[in-house]
């Protein structure tokens, strides 16, 4: 957006702008405004920030061009404190790579879990994020089954990669790093709706 923002957002009466759209596999419209967006949706930075008009408008246009709907938590705008300022990404929620999945005619299942080493060194696959206590998780997995298809789609991602050092990361990084690769799966599967 250019330096007239403001304007672009307010309507001739100098009410917000609206946006409106059918989020994917939705029968309603949805509204968003800028306003709704930096009171409601955004998540602010540790130090407090809230996005700018610029980011709420640009998350309100990313959610209207991929038909997400951040009222159904879809997707979120988090804020980060960096050496720069505050700055806000647009995630893309777990569940709506689910709906997406679960809606097309062509999807047969997934199956998912943790990469291990176990005591000896030896890694292997296991279903789901359970493993015992003399186990090291390094990696999730995710397998998508296909009606038509011969081969499924296959993802391994490493633990490292991934890992973060806040939120449910730290409580819980088996089972998100079983997500980040379920997520990863399924929009290799479904590049066109993921």
């Amino acid at each position: 957006m250019n330096g007239n923002s403001n304007q672009q957002l307010q309507t001739s009466q100098g009410q917000e702008k609206s946006v409106e759209f059918v989020p994917f596999g939705a029968d309603t419209k949805i509204k968003l405004t800028v306003k709704m967006v930096q009171t409601f949706l955004c998540v602010p930075t540790r130090a407090g920030h809230i996005c700018s008009e610029r980011d709420a408008m640009k998350f309100v246009m990313l959610c209207q061009a991929k038909a997400l709907n951040p009222w159904e938590s879809d997707c979120h705008l988090i804020g980060y404190d960096g050496k720069d300022g505050p700055t806000f990404s647009l995630v893309t929620a777990h569940q709506a790579f689910l709906k997406r999945a679960e809606l097309n005619p062509e999807y047969d299942g997934m199956e998912s879990g943790v990469i291990i080493r176990d005591s000896e060194g030896r890694i292997s696959e296991r279903e789901g994020d359970f493993y015992d206590e003399s186990e090291s998780v390094i990696g999730g997995w995710a397998r998508v089954h296909f009606k038509s298809r011969k081969h499924p789609i296959y993802r391994r991602l490493r633990l490292e990669t991934f890992r973060q050092s806040f939120g449910v990361w730290v409580k819980n990084p088996e089972g998100m790093i079983v997500k980040c690769s379920e997520a990863d799966a399924l929009r290799s599967a479904f590049p066109t709706k993921c």
